[in-house]
């Protein structure tokens, strides 16, 4: 018996130590996360669902969280936020005081699923924002069919919510002193903005004081856009408000490119024009990089004094569809202010309300002000407001509208289990957001087929 106990003994020490361990890390990350709720809560409710730790691939993560800033309704909502190092012990540095010690050699921020909607305060904030450092006499792409812009325009063409993914990460070689830093952001599968820097250090370890005196160099910048609908939307909401048809658009598309071309001082071939226009046709695919044979830092900056030398370091290219644009011919150019495309059909163009929606888009779309939504399993809250954990509850179908940008779970008629993200919806469909194991499927959903339909909140 005694041989027994010994031999399970030494076969479950393993799996105690492996238990241990991972109680250890639970009790640091939740014990981290819940400090970081009581920092912001002068400022923003957070709250989070849920811990997540991937022992053999040193991942932790925060999952189901939510973002009120304090003076408003608004919130965020993000999937989950995780932090990935190369192993254990550089992941607890993390946990110390970093402004003394060490940095671990790599490290990974990812946000994974980022979702706002774009009615709110904030959105409209960031909007005014933007248009202040605008000069008021300058064309935008766009306005032979419509005054409005940015956030405003995107809604009349009947979306609510935009979601994204964004990545930090960084990489440390200790024996050149390079730290390689690369962001990007994905947005809705629409979009993406990489960026690589490199910063370059005189010490062999990574660290707030070695990081002050580093000097930075670019690496890469690229922009992609896949079209999956805006620009057939957009097209569709310019011939409804406008009444214009795709070759005036095409025509009055270009003269709004020239003019915003000209009042930059630039000239571009008729290559690059058709290009632009190019880039406004349904499923157009485009992509702009940036890639210096050697990292661009201070001193290759001043050698750049004329645009053929900016060509020569930033090498720069265009691709649109697959094909190649050649960016040669380009001409710096006197500017030409108060610049207003002279296409007849900007003529008589009536600004049609904030609220004018395509056909089928619903306007009842306003998000929950139910301080209760607010909360969850760790959330700040005043004292006279009930601390509520985020959960899947029951609506009704016809309701579902309230509910654009959460995650749902529902169960067709015929006994289907589907569990995503409600990205649009309209009187006879919606849109749902399901993430696999590799990748995002977007799929739509006919609402008389949904029976029962549950929203976390």
């Amino acid at each position: 018996m005694k041989r027994i106990a010994l031999l399970l003994s030494i076969l479950l020490l393993p799996v105690f130590c492996v238990a241990g361990f991972y109680g250890f890390l639970w009790w640091r990350v939740t014990e981290a996360a819940d400090e970081m709720v009581t920092k912001v809560s002068p400022f923003a409710e957070l709250s989070y669902n849920d811990v997540r730790i991937d022992l053999v691939a040193t991942e932790i993560a925060l999952v189901d969280i939510r973002v009120a800033p304090l003076g408003g309704t608004d919130q965020f909502n993000i999937d989950e936020i995780s932090l990935k190092a190369p192993d254990w012990s550089q992941m607890l540095r993390l946990g110390g005081d970093l402004g003394a010690e060490s940095w671990p050699d790599a490290l990974s921020l990812r946000l994974k699923g980022f979702f706002f909607r774009l009615d709110s305060a904030l959105m409209e904030q960031w909007m005014q924002l933007a248009q202040q450092g605008q000069p008021q006499d300058m064309t935008v792409v766009g306005q032979f069919c419509s005054r409005m812009q940015g956030a405003d325009l995107l809604q009349a063409m009947g979306y609510r919510v935009l979601g994204a993914d964004m990545e930090l990460a960084y990489s440390f070689d200790a024996v050149e002193g390079r730290w390689d830093v690369d962001i990007s952001a994905d947005t809705a599968e629409v979009g993406d903005f990489s960026m690589g820097v490199s910063l370059k250090t005189s010490s062999a370890s990574l660290s707030k004081s070695a990081l002050a005196g580093s000097q930075t160099a670019l690496r890469s910048v690229q922009s992609h856009f896949s079209d999956k609908g805006f620009n057939r939307r957009f097209r569709e909401y310019c011939a409804t408000q406008s009444g214009i048809t795709d070759e005036q658009f095409d025509q009055a598309l270009r003269e709004e490119f020239e003019a915003m071309i000209a009042y930059a001082g630039v000239g571009l071939t008729e290559e690059l024009y058709q290009g632009l226009v190019d880039m406004y046709r349904p499923a157009a695919n485009i992509t702009f990089r940036m890639r210096p044979d050697t990292p661009l830092g201070q001193m290759q900056t001043v050698q750049i004094t004329s645009l053929d030398s900016f060509m020569s370091v930033l090498n720069p290219a265009l691709l649109i569809n697959g094909e190649p644009v050649s960016l040669a011919g380009i001409q710096l150019l006197e500017p030409v202010k108060n610049s207003v495309p002279s296409s007849a059909v900007t003529q008589g163009l009536v600004q049609p309300p904030h609220s004018a929606l395509p056909e089928g888009a619903s306007e009842d779309l306003s998000p929950s002000t139910s301080g209760a939504d607010l909360h969850g399993k760790t959330s700040v809250s005043p004292a006279n407001e009930v601390e509520r954990r985020p959960a899947f509850r029951s609506v009704d179908v016809a309701d579902i509208g309230k509910h654009i940008g959460h995650r749902a779970r529902m169960v067709t008629y015929f006994g289907r289990r589907i569990e995503g993200r409600i990205l649009e919806i309209d009187r006879h469909e919606m849109l749902i957001e399901q993430r696999m194991q590799r990748g995002v499927a977007t799929y739509s959903i006919a609402l008389e087929k949904v029976a029962e339909i549950e929203v976390y909140r």
